[in-house]
This record gives C-alpha cells, sequence and structure tokens, in this order.
C-alpha cells in the first residue's frame, strides 16, 4: 500500500511541474508584440530601441534573524551570519567591490542600503551604529532587488542589490528615543576601515503625510532636450505633485539651467538625487569599468532607492519616466481616483496603470524660443488600440511604506501579505507619449482620435508662462537669459540612438550600457555634460 502511496506522489508531483512548465511557456508565448510603429528619434530612444518585456522578476527571501548582541563601552559586536551566494568566476578589478548609495531606517527593527555590486558577488559587509561611546557592529545580508543576470541584458552584470540589518532589539529603545545615531560599514576584507554611511530616517511616525503625490524621475542621462523637461514637470504638477525625486546621472548645461528654474518653485518640492557614474580610478580600461556593465544607469536600483526615500513623506510615490502621463477618465482628477481606489481597496500596496501609445506631432524639436512653447498639440492625440498588458509598459503608483521592492513596469514584493490592485482601463491609462517628426509619420497597427490631454492645455501653459518671468532670478541659469536658448535635443538623440542600435546588435555579447556612447556624440562636447556630483561610496 506504501508503494502504490509513494508512485501516487510522485506522478502527482510530476503532473503539478509539468503543468506549471505549460502554464509558464503559455503564458510567455501569448504576450503580443508592439504594434508596428515607425517613431522619430526624438523620441525615447531606448524605448523605440527595445521593448524591455519585463517577465516577473523574483529574488531571495531575505531571513530576519533575532541576534545575540555583547556589549562593551567602546564597541559592541554581533555574530556574523552571512547567506551565500550561488558560485560566481570573479576576475575584473572591480567584481569584489561594492558601490553604496544610502542607508534607511524602515522601521525600529530593520536597516535597507541601496548597494551597486557584481551579480552574484559574495562581499560581505559589516555595519555600525555609534550612540556617544558605544558602537554596535552588526551583520549584514545582501541580496539582488531581482533575480541576476536579467534574461534580457545578461552581459549587464553589475546589479542593484539590498543589503539588509536585523536592528537587535536592546538598541531599538536608544534609536525611538534618540536622534539618528552615525552610521558606517566596512566589508569582510577590510574591517579595519569603516565608512561612512548617510541613514536616513525612513519610518512612518505620523498617520499624515506632507505630500499627498510625489514622482520618483528615473535617471536622466546624456539629456539635452530642455523642452521635454517642460513637458514633465508642468503637466505632473496639474495631476497635483507636489515633491519631485529627479535622479541626474549626466545632462547638457541648458537642462541643468532649467532644472535649478524648477527647484527654485516654491510651490512644489523638487529635490535633486545625484547617480553619478560609478566611481573607478584613472586609467581603468573599459573592459573593467563596471560602467560599461549596467543596464541603463541600474534604473531598477534607483527606483527602489526613490520609494524608500519617500517614505512617511509623501502617500503615494510613482516612478515615471519624461515621457509618461496617467490619464484618468470621465473627467475625474488623478488624486481623488487614487483616494477612491484606496476606499475600496485599503490594505492594497499599489496600483497598475496600463499602457498605451500616444503620439502628436513634434513641434518642439528645433524650438529655440522658450516663449513659444505650446501645449496646443495635446488637444487631439492619436491614441493606440493597443493596450500593454500589466508588468510590460505599466505604470505603478505606490504607497511606499507597503513596498519591499519595485520594478520599473510593476511590483516585486510588498509588506505584509498588502495587494496590488490594477486599474481598469475604462478608469484611466498612461498615454506614453511619442512625439513623432511629421504628421503623416504616424503608421501603427490601429489608432484613435482622443482628446483627453486637452484639459492639460491651458493649465500647463499658464505654469510655463509664468516660470519664465523668473529666469533671471535664478543663480545658475545665465544660459538661459538670452531670448534664443540652445536645442540640441534632437541632434544628441540622433548620435546616441545611432551607436546604441549598433551596440544592440551585439547583446549577447555585451552589456548595451549607453556609456560607451559618450564619445558618439558630437553635439555637446564630453567636457561640456554636467556630471552628477559624486555621493557613491567604494567599498
Amino acid at each position: 500500500a506504501w508503494r502504490v502511496f509513494l508512485l501516487v506522489l510522485v506522478l502527482s508531483v510530476l503532473a503539478m511541474i509539468a503543468s506549471n512548465s505549460y502554464r509558464g511557456i503559455l503564458q510567455f508565448s501569448t504576450v503580443q508584440p508592439s504594434p508596428r510603429r515607425r517613431i522619430s528619434t526624438i523620441d525615447s530612444y531606448i524605448e523605440a530601441i527595445l521593448d524591455d518585456a519585463n517577465i516577473e522578476n523574483s529574488t531571495v527571501p531575505i531571513s530576519n534573524e533575532n541576534l545575540t548582541l555583547t556589549v562593551t563601552a567602546e564597541n559592541a559586536s554581533v555574530s556574523t551570519k552571512q547567506v551565500d551566494s550561488a558560485s560566481h568566476d570573479i576576475n575584473g578589478k572591480y567584481d569584489q567591490k561594492v558601490f553604496l548609495m544610502d542607508a534607511y531606517l524602515v522601521d525600529d527593527r530593520l536597516i535597507r542600503i541601496t548597494t551597486i555590486r557584481k551579480c552574484k558577488s559574495k562581499m560581505r559587509l559589516t555595519f555600525y551604529l555609534r550612540f556617544n561611546a558605544t558602537t554596535f557592529a552588526m551583520p549584514t545580508n545582501s541580496q539582488p532587488i531581482q533575480a541576476c543576470p536579467w534574461f534580457f541584458a545578461k552581459k549587464c552584470d553589475f546589479v542593484g542589490y539590498f543589503t539588509q540589518i536585523s536592528v537587535p532589539k536592546v538598541i531599538m529603545p536608544t534609536l525611538v528615543s534618540e536622534s539618528m545615531p552615525e552610521a558606517f560599514v566596512s566589508t569582510e576584507r577590510d574591517k579595519g576601515i569603516r565608512h561612512r554611511v548617510r541613514l536616513h530616517d525612513a519610518r512612518a511616525k505620523k498617520p499624515t503625510r506632507k505630500h499627498e503625490l510625489a514622482v520618483c524621475l528615473q535617471p536622466i542621462f546624456l539629456l539635452a532636450d530642455w523642452t521635454i523637461l517642460i513637458q514633465f514637470f508642468e503637466t505632473w504638477i496639474v495631476q497635483g505633485a507636489t515633491k519631485f525625486y529627479v535622479y541626474v546621472h549626466s545632462m547638457a548645461p541648458e537642462v541643468d539651467a532649467l532644472l535649478r528654474v524648477y527647484e527654485s518653485d516654491r510651490s512644489v518640492d523638487i529635490e535633486r538625487i545625484p547617480w553619478a557614474p560609478l566611481p573607478i580610478e584613472n586609467g581603468t580600461p573599459s573592459a573593467e569599468d563596471p560602467n560599461f556593465f549596467i543596464y541603463r544607469t541600474e534604473v531598477v536600483t534607483a527606483v527602489n532607492d526613490c520609494v524608500l526615500r519617500s517614505r512617511g513623506k509623501a502617500k503615494y510615490v510613482v516612478s515615471s519616466d519624461l515621457d509618461e502621463i496617467i490619464v484618468p477618465f470621465h473627467n475625474r482628477s488623478l488624486l481623488s481616483l487614487l483616494h477612491s481606489f484606496k476606499t475600496a481597496s485599503p490594505t492594497a500596496a499599489a496600483f497598475i496603470f496600463l499602457s498605451s501609445y500616444a503620439m502628436f506631432e513634434n513641434c518642439w524639436a528645433e524650438v529655440k524660443d522658450p516663449a513659444s512653447i505650446s501645449f496646443g498639440n495635446f488637444a487631439e492625440v492619436k491614441l493606440e488600440k493597443y493596450i500593454w498588458p500589466s508588468g510590460l509598459r505599466s505604470k505603478v503608483i505606490m504607497v511606499p511604506e507597503l513596498i519591499r521592492g519595485a520594478h520599473v513596469h510593476n511590483v516585486l514584493r510588498t509588506e505584509n501579505r498588502s495587494k496590488i490592485v490594477t486599474v481598469r482601463k475604462d478608469d484611466a491609462i498612461v498615454f506614453h507619449l511619442r512625439r513623432v517628426a511629421k504628421r503623416d509619420n504616424i503608421t501603427t497597427n490601429g489608432t484613435k482620435t482622443s482628446r483627453e490631454l486637452a484639459r492639460f492645455i491651458k493649465p500647463c501653459e499658464k505654469l510655463w508662462s509664468e516660470r519664465q518671468k523668473r529666469i533671471r532670478d535664478i543663480p545658475g541659469t545665465e544660459i538661459l537669459h538670452a531670448k534664443i536658448w540652445p536645442n540640441r535635443g534632437l541632434q544628441v538623440m540622433n548620435e546616441l540612438e545611432k551607436c546604441l542600435v549598433h551596440d544592440f546588435r551585439h547583446r549577447a555579447e555585451t552589456c548595451n550600457s549607453p556609456f560607451k556612447c559618450i564619445d558618439a556624440i558630437q553635439a555637446v562636447s564630453k567636457n561640456e555634460w554636467v556630471w552628477a556630483k559624486q555621493t557613491w561610496t567604494l567599498l
């Protein structure tokens, strides 16, 4: 009897595996391809080239264990226990290095750090909190934010990692009663060298938030098109956003000056987050430079860093590119729609909005007079009938305290098993704006005329008109004081796209990193680019 039982059990397991495998194949094979379209190079070049289908990614669960602590007057130590990663050949100069951004006290028991390191690197870190004369040393657990290497960019193997620290109960009262302690980190290789870490209090202490809606702008790199910055800020401000986290990698001086104009606006809070190239030694060959092995400035890490920054400050947070607008239907505002969703689903951690391409003629491609900027083309756009499924091109508005891991187009993990709600396409969708060169250049598998963006015209033009009057009073904007502004966006896009398309053909052998294309750009000289100040800590 037991043999029969065992045989039945084995057959059941095999059937279940086969069923899951078949289901996975079926789901992958039924993803619809991108509709045919001919897009002008002024558009988001990387998205016109790559349809980076975002299949569900998962990471190894992070364990939280109670730690035994031994305290002395000068130093406190915790027995170190690490979870080993899978085996990996370590050869390069930076393959055993860790690039650390910031640390966040998520609650009284947990600290999370955003880092970048080589996929499957085993480098162990020790974290320290110093209260006056007493220092506590704690082990860490580092795991990739999403499974690596990513199937779509296997050669881009410098990726985002969360380094997580479980705070022992013995120091919890100190964290609660005192101001933030000093924080340091060391590696197992150089335990005697402690590097200072910026520690943010990301605990949600109050039920109310200063901001209803915060927007995380994904890292801007080699950006010379200042007109799209106007479109981004004015449309989101009209939507009710009052907090912006602008992740900056590199930009032309005219873009930097215009960003300063928006930073000076007292009605909104715009925080520039430096997301500089990873620091390396002079003379490092490109074959060992980690910047050549990062996919799109490691945007997933930036998204998660931003979600952590917004905890306790904003009720909702959304990660957006420069050319996306979430458009509610039935004359509803975005904030009222969010409030109704949250009321209907109190435990929801995120709301996913499906996306479709919206195309209109680009009249800003070569504009040089800021006064001629008009949102008139929003009156009527061509909206593709095809709507991308959830997880592909979709955008997510999140409750930051309920998110453990996020991606560009979806949520990887939530806190407390909070649910994720997909918004009905009849309630709202993302208009992914594609600015095409000519009206007759719009060719797709099917479009319909939409006038949903017309509501943005008057308020956006009013905001921009008022903003121009204050430019001369803002330090660092001298390049914009003339009536004619430099507009090199289209030429830079053409040069950058040409380089990326060529590199993309060899993606099986190399990482398709835009960092490789700096020398290919002639419209902006190499010494003109404004680079973010260096805030990475190299361990």
